[in-house]
């Protein structure tokens, strides 16, 4: 796993700064020293002390399951947020139109609801909360109570952008104090993909960047990684997986399902896959 620290953005934005992020594939608890080190050392303004280790992409396990005109996102919290977040987070899209939310966005909650007020829900950009909107529920507005753990979504709700090619894909369920939505950074809100319903076909897979290393030609075993970037304005919230195949050429010739891997995971480890025993 690659292991990443991301300022809170609530610490960058009160010094007028952009979050920083930093990444390790080996050590999290290395990382962190490294980084509050490094932070301390030269005088950078953020609090150290709102400085968390996060798994990359988000800290949930996810599962989807499709059936006719419809996705069914939820996820579990992990041991690094179990007991604070809201667990179990799922959502089923009920507004067949394009860019259009509706349904009900429903979860379990915390274990620990010391100085839990509430919850927010908000469709966001990437994972982190970035550009993101708050959604309205049609009884209780943008602040949920406690005791209520389900947001049934205005109707007529639009999922857009923010900022200019920033398309609103993930669903963060966080708790809050008074009106005051948790941080990220504090381990009390959790976050799944967002599936919007739609008539439209999947868009053009866009990436910025994708290599693959690791093929055993001795053997013709696949002993590597596959890794693809996608390019900051595909909509990923009209995508549930990408499929992934090996073929005889660039045409697609003669290819191969090898297998499909759920959005929110840019990766595929290939080994000990023998491209010999594959067939069409």
């Amino acid at each position: 796993a690659t292991y990443e620290i991301k300022v809170p953005s609530d610490e960058a934005e009160a010094n007028g700064l952009t979050p920083d992020y930093f990444t390790d594939t080996t050590n999290a608890n290395a990382l962190e020293a490294a980084v509050t080190t490094a932070l301390e050392g030269t005088g950078n303004p953020y609090n150290v002390d709102n400085v968390q280790v996060q798994e990359p992409l988000f800290a949930s396990t996810t599962t989807t399951s499709k059936t006719t005109m419809s996705l069914t996102t939820t996820s579990s919290t992990t041991s690094s947020t179990a007991g604070k977040a809201p667990g179990a987070v799922s959502y089923t899209d009920g507004d067949s139109r394009s860019y259009y939310l509706g349904g009900t966005v429903t979860w379990t909650p915390p274990d620990d609801l010391t100085g839990v007020d509430g919850y927010f829900v908000y469709v966001a950009y990437d994972e982190y909360n970035s550009d993101s909107a708050l959604l309205w529920d049609q009884e209780y507005g943008e602040e949920i109570p406690i005791g209520v753990n389900q947001l049934n979504i205005l109707a007529g709700t639009p999922r857009g952008m923010v900022v200019d090619n920033h398309p609103l894909q993930w669903l963060i369920v966080t708790t809050r104090e008074g009106s005051v939505a948790s941080p990220l950074s504090s381990g009390r809100a959790t976050v799944i993909p967002l599936y919007d319903d739609s008539i439209l076909l999947p868009p053009e897979l866009s990436v910025t960047d994708i290599r693959y290393e690791g093929y055993d030609f001795e053997n013709s075993v696949m002993n590597g990684t596959l890794v693809w970037e996608l390019a900051s304005d595909f909509d990923g919230a009209l995508v549930t997986s990408f499929p992934i195949y090996l073929a005889a050429d660039t045409f697609g010739m003669d290819k191969v399902l090898v297998t499909e891997v759920s959005r929110g995971t840019n990766e595929l480890d290939f080994t000990g896959m023998s491209r010999q025993g594959m067939s069409a």
